[in-house]
């Protein structure tokens, strides 16, 4: 009788510890991730600013957003 009871704790415990991490990897992102186009947020700023896109005050804003 007592193994279902070990089984049952052993899965709560690692279904807690899976939650777990899956919370602190979301709070470890920054605004520099990498996109779905494999990019990171400061690369595609600076391709936009060097194509003229957006101008130097607008870079420096938007950098300072990232981080950067």
């Amino acid at each position: 009788m007592w193994f279902p009871t070990i089984i049952f704790w052993v899965l709560f415990l690692a279904g807690l510890f899976l939650i777990l991490i899956a919370l602190l990897d979301k709070d470890s992102e920054t605004s520099t991730t990498i996109s779905a186009s494999g990019e990171t947020a400061m690369s595609i700023l600076q391709k936009r600013y060097a194509r003229g896109e957006i101008d130097d005050n607008t870079f420096k804003r938007m950098k300072n957003e990232l981080g950067g």
